[in-house]
This record gives structure tokens, C-alpha cells and sequence, in this order.
């Protein structure tokens, strides 16, 4: 008669078989989107069965949001040099290693409103955390600028897949947007002024 199995031994493998089921969640939903991914697809790639997937996530969009469940990079610092140089080493670790879950979410923009209002939240928190740390004019102008060139070159990487963008240009990319970004972050002195 074969032994029961502990119960230290049967959390392990349940938190084992949910990491594989949100990893796979989060490569697929980044590679396909929403609409194109299946539960029977995350299922496979986790190697378990589809209803285990539902009995410990629940639907498809409450396991999408679970897996691209997207945190704002809030920068407490207060000088200005570092936030420029920190969004600057935040851009290039985008390009470093790919963003699933922001992927996941762009790719899934069209298709699912919740990603897309998911998205838009998280983005107007970054840049609102910027923002509020500006003396320059225009400040929600500057922090949108921002968080648009990073949005702009992970789509123009990963799902355009752009010239002169891949990663071989990840640091020429960072060092051609570095001074870009640090004028929108603290201004040189005597820039003129935008009112």
C-alpha cells in the first residue's frame, strides 16, 4: 500500500504547477495575445490538464489578468539626474529582456478592453509618479513624452520588430535616448520655454 503523499509535498507541486501555468500564460498571451490563446494551449505548455487550469485560476480572462497583471515602475528618488538615468536603465532592460507581461498586454490591446484599460492605468500611474517629481514646465507633457518614446521603441522591437531596433542596436538605442530623456527630466538651464 503506497503511502500518502504529505501535505508540505502536495502544496509544493500545486505552487510548482501554478508557476509553470502562469509562465506559459504570460509567453503565450505576450507571443499570440488574448483572442489567439486558449486555456487547452496554456494547459499543454505547462504540461496539465485544462480543468486543473480553470480550478485554480478560473476563466481564461481572470487567468490573463492573474499572468499580465501589470505593476506601474514607480522611481522614489528625487534627483533628477537619477530618475532620468533610472528610465533610461528601465528602457534598456525592456529592450534586454523582453516584457511579457507589457506584451502580453499590447498585444492584447484590440482584442480584450480590459487589457487596454489595464494598460492605460498602469502607464498614467508611471507617468504621474514622474510627473509629480518635475520643476520643469509642462511637467504631465514631459512624463508622457517619456512613457511614449518607452512604449514606442518596445513596440517597434518586440511586435514591429523595426530596422536597426533589435538586439544587437540595445545600446545605441539607450545611449541616443539617454540625452533625450534627461532634457525632458531636468531641462539644461536657459531652454526656452514652452507657454
Amino acid at each position: 500500500m503506497a503511502s500518502p503523499v504529505p501535505a508540505n509535498t502536495r502544496r509544493e507541486q500545486r505552487r510548482e504547477t501554478d508557476r509553470r501555468i502562469l509562465a506559459e500564460a504570460r509567453r503565450l498571451f505576450s507571443e499570440r495575445g488574448y483572442e489567439s490563446t486558449t486555456v487547452r494551449d496554456i494547459a499543454a505548455a505547462a504540461r496539465t490538464d485544462p480543468a486543473l487550469v480553470v480550478r485554480n485560476f478560473g476563466s481564461k480572462a481572470d487567468l490573463y489578468e492573474r499572468a499580465v497583471g501589470l505593476e506601474p515602475e514607480l522611481d522614489d528618488t528625487a534627483d533628477l539626474r537619477v530618475l532620468a538615468s533610472n528610465l533610461v536603465a528601465s528602457l534598456e532592460e525592456k529592450l534586454t529582456s523582453p516584457p511579457v507581461e507589457l506584451l502580453a498586454a499590447l498585444r492584447s490591446v484590440h482584442s480584450d478592453r480590459g487589457s487596454a484599460s489595464d494598460l492605460v492605468s498602469v502607464m498614467r500611474a508611471q507617468q504621474a509618479a514622474v510627473a509629480e517629481k518635475l520643476t520643469a514646465p509642462h511637467p504631465r507633457t514631459r512624463a508622457g513624452l517619456v512613457g511614449a518614446l518607452t512604449i514606442g521603441v518596445v513596440v517597434s522591437r518586440y511586435i514591429l520588430e523595426l530596422d536597426g531596433l533589435g538586439p544587437e542596436h540595445t545600446d545605441a538605442v539607450a545611449e541616443l535616448l539617454r540625452p533625450v530623456i534627461a532634457e525632458l527630466i531636468d531641462p539644461a538651464e536657459g531652454e526656452p520655454s514652452l507657454d
